[in-house]
């Protein structure tokens, strides 16, 4: 599985930087596949411990 994260602050700035930063390396041309997923820090913290 190939599996890239991107820590994007919860701003309306921060949002459209990393897509503007997404779009200035990819291109309008080539498809790529965006999920947004918001996770509370209990889950983080859960998820780190496991690993």
């Amino acid at each position: 599985m190939n599996l890239t994260i991107h820590y994007v602050p919860l701003t309306d700035t921060g949002l459209f930087r990393a897509l503007y930063r997404l779009k200035s390396r990819h291109g309008l041309h080539h498809p790529i596949r965006l999920s947004i997923d918001t996770l509370g820090n209990q889950m983080v913290e859960s998820a780190l411990e496991k690993a």
